[in-house]
């Protein structure tokens, strides 16, 4: 016989799996848009387009930062906790 509650665990564990895939492929698909956009405003760059690429690639490095530390930082504090 089933005691109560007992089931919630799986449903909250199922849920807990499904968000951290979700986010793992969101980061990704993130982190690949950006490193198209690296490798487009190389292009760029070399075409002679130097001004443009200047004023866009900081932001670009910055946010590829910020995915890479978004995904890592959740990550750490909870292996740190577990």
């Amino acid at each position: 016989m089933k005691q109560q509650g007992q089931g919630q665990g799986i449903l909250i564990t199922d849920f807990e799996n499904l968000l951290s895939n979700v986010f793992s492929l969101a980061f990704k698909l993130i982190l690949f848009f950006l490193v198209g956009l690296i490798i487009w405003l190389g292009i760029k760059y070399i075409k002679g387009e130097a001004k443009e690429v200047h004023s866009r690639f900081l932001p670009l490095i910055i946010g590829i930062l910020l995915v890479f530390l978004s995904l890592t930082i959740p990550l750490l504090i909870r292996n740190i906790f577990k």
